[in-house]
C-alpha cells in the first residue's frame, strides 16, 4: 500500500523530545518551524520553496514557484520547470518533471494524492517534448508516471514499495531497499547494502558489512559502524554516530554529544557541540574542541591544541564588558589566559609615557635657564616658559651668593617647574662655586 500524508508526517520524529535546543534550528529564511528549512513557511524537515509541510519537499528546483505547498516527503523536487510538483499530498509525487529536458515542462506533476504519482514527466528528453500537463491530479499509487519520457510507463506496486536482494534479506518499508545476505530495511524510504546490515529507521542508510542506522535520516558506512542519533552520519569500521546531527569519520571514532564531531581514528566528541579532532582527540565537555592526537579537554568551552605531550589550552575566552581587543598569557602548563587589559589600554598606556618624557625634557629646559648673579648682587630670580614634543611648561629659578672670598664665591641655585598641561612639577637644587 502506499504511503499517505498522514502516515509519512507520522514517521517524522519531534525534534523537541530528542533535544530541545534543535526545535527550530539550522532554518533560513522566514516563517520556517523545524530543522534546516529555507525558503518561507515551511514545517518539518529538509524543506525547500514556501508552505512545505513534511520533510524533504521542493528541494533542487531550478526555477522559482517549483516545489510549493507539498504535504509529506519526497515531493516536488528536482523540477526543471516553472510551476512543477506543486500541492502534492503523500510520498514521491511530482518529481523530476521536465528536468534535463528541452521543453518548457509547464505544469507536470501537480496535485497528486497517494504515491509515486506524476514523476519523470518529460524527464531526460533529448527532443523538445514539452510534457504539459502531464502526471496531474492523480489519486492513489503509480499513476501518471514517466510520460512523454521515452520510456514505456507501467510497473509493479511491489517492486517500488520494497526491494529486497540476498539470501533472507528483507524490505519491509515503503521504498526500502535491502541488499546483502541477511540484510534489512524496515524504514520508510530506507535502505541497507550489505551483509547482516541494517536500516531501520525513516530516510536512513547503512553501507557495510553488520552496518546499522536506527536514527531519522542517518547513515552508517563501514562495517559495524552504527548510526542511531536523529540525521546522524558516522563512516568508518566499528564508528558511532550516537548523538543527534552527530558525524564521525574515521575507524572506532565515536560521537554521541548533539551536534557533535568526530573527526580522526578512536577520536571521541561526547559533549554537545563538541569536536574532537585527531587520533584518539576526546571532547568530553559542551562546546569544547580538542585538536591534535591524544588531546583531552577538560572543561566547558575549552580549545585544547598540539598532542598528548604538548599542548596550548584556550579555556573559554568570552571578552569581559568593554571593547578592543585582548591579549592572552599563557604559563608553564599551556593555559592561555585573558588579560584585563585591552590592546588600547596598551596603546593609551605608551602615549602617556611618551608624553611624560616630553614633559620632562621640557621642564628641564624651563628651570635651567639661571646666570649667577652679578658682582655686587647676592640674589637672581628668572622665568622660563620652554616647549619640546608639544609640552609647554613653566618654571623659576633662583640664584644666592652663599660665600663670598677674595679667590672664589660659592652659590645656591634651585629652580621648580610645572607641567601645564598634566599639573605635574618638578624641581632641582645645586651649588655653584665661581673665581
Amino acid at each position: 500500500m502506499g504511503a499517505s500524508a498522514d502516515e509519512a508526517l507520522s514517521l517524522l520524529p519531534d525534534l523537541s523530545q530528542l533535544d530541545p535546543a534543535l526545535a527550530d534550528d539550522f532554518n533560513i529564511g522566514d516563517g520556517n518551524t523545524g530543522l534546516f528549512n529555507r525558503g518561507t513557511g515551511n514545517t518539518g524537515y529538509f524543506n525547500a520553496g514556501t508552505g512545505n509541510t513534511g520533510a524533504f519537499n521542493g528541494l533542487g528546483n531550478a526555477d522559482a514557484s517549483s516545489g510549493n505547498g507539498n504535504v509529506g516527503v519526497f515531493n516536488g523536487n528536482r523540477n526543471g520547470g516553472a510551476d512543477n510538483g506543486n500541492g502534492n499530498r503523500g510520498a514521491f509525487n511530482g518529481n523530476l518533471n521536465g528536468f534535463a529536458s528541452q521543453g518548457t515542462n509547464v505544469g507536470s506533476g501537480n496535485g497528486n494524492v497517494g504515491a509515486l504519482n506524476g514523476n519523470l514527466n518529460g524527464a531526460f528528453i533529448a527532443g523538445r517534448d514539452t510534457g504539459n500537463g502531464n502526471g496531474n491530479a492523480n489519486r492513489g499509487l503509480l499513476n501518471g508516471n514517466r510520460n512523454g519520457s521515452g520510456a514505456p510507463s507501467g510497473g509493479s506496486p511491489g517492486v517500488f514499495e520494497s526491494v529486497a536482494a540476498g539470501n533472507l534479506a528483507s524490505a519491509g518499508g515503503f521504498a526500502a531497499t535491502a541488499v546483502g545476505a541477511i540484510s534489512s530495511a524496515q524504514g520508510f524510504a530506507s535502505t541497507a547494502v550489505g551483509q547482516f546490515s541494517t536500516a531501520a529507521g525513516f530516510a536512513t542508510t547503512a553501507a557495510g558489512q553488520f552496518a546499522t542506522a536506527s536514527g531519522f535520516a542517518s547513515t552508517a558506512v563501514g562495517q559495524f559502524s552504527a548510526g542511531s542519533g536523529f540525521a546522524s552520519t558516522t563512516v568508518g569500521q566499528f564508528s558511532t554516530a550516537a548523538g543527534s546531527l552527530s558525524t564521525t569519520v574515521g575507524q572506532f571514532a565515536t560521537a554521541s554529544g548533539t551536534s557533535a564531531t568526530a573527526i580522526g581514528q578512536a577520536s571521541d566528541a561526547s559533549g554537545r557541540k563538541s569536536v574532537a579532532i585527531g587520533q584518539g582527540a576526546v571532547a568530553g565537555f559542551e562546546r569544547s574542541i580538542a585538536i591534535g592526537q591524544g588531546v583531552r579537554t577538560r572543561r566547558d568551552g575549552e580549545v585544547r591544541i598540539g598532542d598528548e605531550t604538548q599542548m596550548v589550552t584556550i579555556p573559554s575566552l568570552a571578552a569581559p564588558t568593554g571593547s578592543g581587543p585582548r591579549f592572552v598569557t599563557t604559563d608553564s602548563t599551556g593555559l592561555l589566559t585573558p588579560t584585563s587589559f585591552t590592546v588600547d589600554d596598551v596603546l593609551t598606556r605608551i602615549d602617556e609615557t611618551g608624553d611624560r618624557a616630553d614633559e620632562g625634557t621640557a621642564l628641564a629646559l624651563a628651570v635651567g635657564g639661571l646666570v649667577l648673579p652679578p658682582d655686587g648682587r647676592d640674589f637672581a630670580l628668572s622665568g622660563s616658559v620652554a616647549g619640546f614634543g608639544g609640552q609647554s611648561p613653566a618654571g623659576m629659578s633662583l640664584a644666592g651668593r652663599l660665600l663670598s672670598e677674595p679667590a672664589y664665591d660659592l652659590y645656591l641655585q634651585a629652580g621648580a617647574g610645572v607641567g601645564l598641561d598634566s599639573g605635574r612639577a618638578g624641581g632641582r637644587v645645586g651649588l655653584a662655586l665661581a673665581w
